[in-house]
């Protein structure tokens, strides 16, 4: 979708949300990868999961109006970013994932740019609450809570110490878990079986970046307070809830066929029921700032 009308012109950036008849326009990520160039010649997705995800939390928790741009690319939001702080250009946002910015203290401070609470949107909107209310919801009965439960923390506790190879790689402009399609290849993804971490992948990972004893150690010092839900590398973390969801539904009820989409949107759907206090407080908090 293109809306040239506003093509380069600051004037017009500053004005496209009385065009749309909104408070803001809101850029995020998902759907094919702009350029700069074309986002500024007034290019953009016409819908992605991230919008979604952005829709349902104004809805929430702000009373102002929004148009949102997906535009693929989280280079191209930087550089929207800047040109909207360099030349001061209202009315227009960019919302997009934290991954380790808060870790690493490079969360830039502007009222411009609104930032998901845990890593991306998966981690914000996957919790064990939500699987088992999505699990309840599609075979119709109440299910085992506790199994649920713990199935999804032993899950984090298998990812906890490579979620922390991924921090700190991340940090160094390296790569622990494949970006941005490898991850597929490290949770099992057959719906007869649990869909664990694949440990000889992950192993061979280890390998390659030659990660010894004396850097694990040094790696687990430095990150111990990680908290490895918010922090997990939102696709793989993805992965895994909606691969666990697909095999309980079939192992427990012989139940195939749904698709990875329709769990996504059912998921965001009906995450803020289960949003944590904290979590609703930070985009509340966020958001009433506008």
């Amino acid at each position: 979708m293109s809306d040239i009308l506003f093509q380069r012109s600051n004037s017009g950036l500053n004005n496209q949300h009385l065009f749309y008849g909104v408070d803001y326009v809101a850029y995020t990520e998902g759907g094919d990868s702009l350029s700069f160039e074309k986002v500024l010649n007034g290019e953009f997705n016409d819908s992605s999961i991230d919008k979604l995800f952005w829709e349902f939390i104004v809805k929430n928790y702000s009373n102002k109006s929004f148009k949102f741009k997906p535009i693929g690319s989280k280079s191209t939001l930087k550089l929207l970013l800047d040109k909207f702080m360099r030349d001061n250009i209202s009315h227009n946002l960019i919302c997009t994932d934290s991954e380790f910015d808060e870790v690493f203290n490079d969360k830039i401070d502007s009222d411009k740019i609104i930032y998901t609470y845990g890593y991306s949107w998966e981690n914000d909107v996957w919790n064990e609450n939500l699987l088992v209310f999505l699990i309840n919801q599609l075979t119709g009965i109440d299910n085992n809570k506790e199994e649920i439960f713990n199935d999804f923390n032993m899950f984090l506790n298998h990812i906890d110490c490579h979620v922390k190879y991924d921090a700190h790689f991340f940090k160094t402009d390296s790569k622990y878990f494949p970006r941005p399609n490898g991850h597929q290849k490290l949770i099992n993804c057959d719906s007869n079986s649990y869909p664990n971490v694949m440990r000889e992948q992950l192993q061979k990972i280890i390998d390659d970046l030659q990660i010894d004893e004396k850097l694990e150690e040094q790696i687990l010092t430095n990150y111990s307070a990680l908290n490895v839900k918010k922090y997990c590398y939102g696709h793989l973390f993805n992965d895994f809830c909606k691969n666990y969801i697909k095999y309980y539904l079939r192992v427990k009820h012989k139940l195939t066929g749904i698709a990875d989409d329709i769990i996504r949107r059912l998921a965001i759907s009906n995450f803020l029921t289960f949003l944590p206090a904290n979590v609703t407080r930070y985009y509340s908090t966020t958001l009433s700032v506008l």
